[in-house]
């Protein structure tokens, strides 16, 4: 027998082990300001409360600034990433054309017909 601490609606009874183990979905804060109000979803896709003692508005604020800071931290590393490819490619572009510049004038010079810049604005 289960000793439930938390009960669905949908009838699934929770344990305090098997509380925490559920997905955390958040905190809410509570009217009774030593109380806060932890959010799971249990496994039929509800969110159910259970109140939980302590400095609630103290609590609940780190609480959700730490959730804040995770979804932030996920939202902003494919931006990061993206824009660490997208300088890599352009600096690729870049060597691409010097190469392309380097095996040019090789190639002139191998030719016979290379001839600097400083030459070739003079004439």
């Amino acid at each position: 027998m289960i000793c439930a601490i938390h009960v669905c609606s949908c009838g699934r009874s929770y344990s305090s082990d098997m509380w925490a183990a559920l997905p955390l979905a958040g905190y809410q804060q509570s009217d009774d300001p030593d109380y806060l109000l932890e959010l799971r979803e249990c496994t039929c896709g509800s969110h159910r409360a259970l109140k939980i003692e302590g400095p609630g508005y103290w609590l609940g604020r780190v609480a959700q600034r730490a959730l804040e800071a995770q979804s932030e931290a996920r939202a902003e590393y494919p931006a990061l990433a993206n824009s660490a490819l997208e300088l890599m490619r352009v600096c690729m572009r870049q060597a691409e054309e010097q190469l392309k510049i380097l095996l040019e004038q090789r190639e002139r010079r191998a030719r016979g017909q290379f001839r600097p810049r400083t030459s070739e604005a003079a004439e």
